[in-house]
């Protein structure tokens, strides 16, 4: 009896040694270990052929798009506001800090009062003042705040209601880092694209037609909602891996469901099914960190939160652009931007320069606007609780303060860089995870990725919060609403915007359920077909 214990106590013995050595082997290397122990595995990729129209659907999507600087620099006041003098300009000394209040109305004298600091505001501290109008939309959004005021039956009027009115007078602004606080969260001024969609139904691509099994019956899909559904139809992957297409809708302005009626053929037979669109969720992110690298069914996986400082974040951005070395000779591997805030696209920027060994050329643009409203703005950004504790907003914030008073005149800094935009050459497979919370410097990184061969975005569109940015808070004397707008330019006016719509996706698949797709379609598929040559 013994002796059988003691074989028994050995054999455990071994069995837990083995796996300590096993285990302690397939900690993965670097200074910025996820803690997670694993049995290192490589993802044996799937043998089935990748459809040549996928191929061809992805590349046309990869249309990247060239401008004229020389046209822009002979006519650069078209786009940028030309000061002569600081004529209307609120001193700086004049404007408020950061300011809390709990009162809830103002005298409607009050809210006039303060519309008139708001387009001095806009006027004097917003680069995208003339992208979007100038004087005149402006002054014409001015005077029909104050009319609406001039209405209000009260002598006075709510914080929440003249926020309200302000936003509904200038949705014009089609800026994603434009808004209003009035008490609670800030309200933008753009209008969101969402995505709409049903699996019910999964449809499979044949010539220019889709059809979908009902009961083990092929039927064809001939309409929805009386239309060719050419539009509606938007290429997925469902839960076994698998390319289909499914029923969806893209466009601003939609609640949260949508009814539509599919016309479907078979034969002689026919059928109206009325089916009900919900909106794609985003998956809700962790940022209490920046950055890790984790393995999955042997793929490796770089999970990034955000471009920014976080105070004791256990994983840092620096060495996310380092990791990018290694995971160059990886046959394939997932970036997953769901839920990245955006920061700083430098960090977007070496990643790129370290995966693909080699200074790539970006085409840059910038226009910031300096003036005395500007500064005091970013000073009032910089003592903000959220990120006063940051280094890199200190030092900005003792630049800022330094040039205070400098400015008579407002005036503008322009960078344009001149290098063309290129194609670069890839051979390991990128899956880009992505979807409507992606934002700033996020959707850099998605830009700079695209100039990648051989890589794919799947999830839902990106917020389309980049054109302008360096944001910059300020308060209305009475009523205390905040104001967020940005200082500088980075989206070249010659180029399309794509504020409020973002980048969309090769496959469109719910952003709470892509990774765990994209690692099946990795297993069913052979990616090494999918090397998207332009």
């Amino acid at each position: 009896m013994r002796r059988n214990l003691k074989k028994k106590a050995i054999v455990l013995v071994s069995i837990l040694l083995v796996s300590y050595l096993v285990l302690g082997c397939a900690q993965r290397k670097g200074s910025t270990s996820s803690g997670v122990w694993e049995i290192e595995e490589r993802i044996v990729v799937g043998t089935q052929e990748i459809p040549e129209y996928i191929r061809e659907m992805v590349i046309a999507n990869r249309v990247i798009e060239e401008v004229d600087n020389d046209y822009l620099r002979d006519n650069i006041d078209k786009f940028f506001y030309e000061y002569d003098d600081n004529k209307g300009e609120i001193p700086f000394n004049d404007l408020l800090g950061n300011e809390r209040t709990s009162k809830t109305s103002v005298t409607v004298a009050e809210a006039i009062e303060d519309v008139n600091v708001l387009f001095s505001l806009f006027k004097f501290g917003y680069a995208g003042y003339q992208y979007f109008g100038g004087d005149k939309v402006f002054l014409a959004a001015k005077d029909r705040i104050i009319d609406n005021l001039n209405e209000v039956n009260e002598e006075s009027i709510g914080r929440q209601a003249f926020a309200r009115i302000i936003l509904n007078e200038m949705c014009f602004i089609q800026d994603g880092h434009v808004s209003l606080k009035a008490g609670g969260r800030f309200k933008q001024f753009f209008k969101e694209h969402n995505m709409l969609f049903s699996d019910k139904y999964q449809f499979t691509k044949y010539e220019s037609n889709f059809y979908t099994l009902i009961n083990g019956e092929k039927f064809y899909l001939t309409s929805v909602d009386g239309k060719a559904p050419g539009e509606k139809m938007n290429l997925s992957i469902n839960e076994a891996g698998e390319f289909v297409y499914f029923i969806s809708l893209f466009a601003s302005g939609l609640g949260w469901t949508h009814n539509v009626t599919l016309t479907l053929e078979s034969g002689s037979t026919s059928k109206n099914i009325e089916i009900e669109l919900k909106r794609m969720q985003d998956k809700h992110e962790d940022f209490t960190r920046q950055y890790e690298l984790m393995k999955i069914s042997g793929v490796h996986v770089l999970d990034i939160n955000c471009m920014h400082g976080i105070p004791g974040a256990d994983h840092d951005l620096v060495q996310f652009t380092q990791d990018a070395k290694e995971l160059s000779e990886e046959e394939v591997i997932i970036i997953d931007l769901r839920g990245n805030e955006g920061g700083s696209d430098g960090y977007a920027r070496e990643w790129m320069n370290n995966f693909t060994g080699r200074k790539l050329s970006w085409g840059s643009f910038a226009a910031t606007l300096n003036s005395s409203t500007a500064y005091k703005g970013k000073s009032n950004i910089g003592k903000s609780n959220r990120i006063s504790n940051r280094q890199d907003h200190k030092d900005a914030l003792i630049r800022i303060e330094n040039r205070i008073g400098d400015e008579k005149t407002p005036k503008w800094d322009f960078y344009i860089r001149d290098e063309a935009l290129e194609t670069v050459d890839n051979d390991t497979f990128v899956i880009v995870l992505i979807d409507s919370s992606v934002m700033s410097a996020g959707e850099s990184f998605v830009q700079f990725l695209r100039q990648l061969n051989n890589v794919v975005f799947v999830g839902s569109n990106t917020n389309g919060v980049d054109i302008i940015g360096n944001t910059s808070d300020h308060f209305l004397p009475n009523s205390l609403i905040q104001l967020r707008v940005g200082t500088t330019m980075f989206h070249n006016p010659l180029r399309k915007s794509r504020e409020g719509i973002g980048f969309e996706p090769d496959f469109w698949v719910s952003p709470t359920h892509s990774l765990e797709r994209v690692i099946k379609m990795i297993k069913k598929y052979d990616v090494n077909g999918f090397k998207l040559d332009r």
